[in-house]
């Protein structure tokens, strides 16, 4: 791959991720660099900028944002539950949605994953241990670290259709 697509901001470089690409599009193939947000829109289903949606809304687009973007093989684990809707929704609209990645839209034999505690932070491990960590994983934790754990607690926000095993695009 000789340029960047469109949609790369002018000077990037990686090299890497064009390595890649190559590599996965050759071992998959139907693979594109792309955003999400570029392949949701491809499809009729862009969603709606954080600025547009009321607060009353958000509850239901983020349902559909989730469901939407399962349709393409782009996954969001279920450690969402700990952050207000506005601040999920700002979330993935400036980081997952418009962040090139290589994707799978059309290929159901891959997928695409992407955790709001991707980057695994101190601050990440703690809400993770906090809100999420089963009992034998927090305790693995203070095993192997031998960190104080934070308090145990369910997450404030929670979306019930996130557990539902059979649950339904909207």
């Amino acid at each position: 791959m000789d340029d960047p697509p469109p949609f790369f901001p002018e000077g990037y470089s990686n090299a890497p991720l064009f390595d890649e690409f190559d590599g996965l599009n050759k071992l998959h193939g139907n693979m594109v660099l792309s955003t999400p947000l570029e392949e949701l829109t491809k499809r009729g289903m862009a969603p709606s900028a954080p600025e547009s949606v009321t607060d009353a809304d958000l509850a239901e687009a983020i349902k559909k944002l989730y469901f939407d973007l399962e349709s393409i093989h782009v996954y969001l684990e279920e450690h969402i539950e700990h952050l207000p809707e506005r601040e999920l929704y700002e979330l993935l609209w400036n980081s997952l949605l418009k962040e090139p990645e290589i994707l799978g839209p059309d290929n159901p034999d891959y997928q695409y994953h992407w955790d709001v505690l991707g980057g695994w932070s101190e601050e990440d491990t703690q809400i993770w241990l906090r809100y999420y960590a089963s009992e034998e994983d927090r305790q693995d934790h203070v095993d192997q670290w031998g960190d104080e754990l934070p308090i145990s607690e369910l997450p404030p926000y929670p979306k019930p259709w996130l557990h539902d095993d059979f649950t339904t695009p909207i």
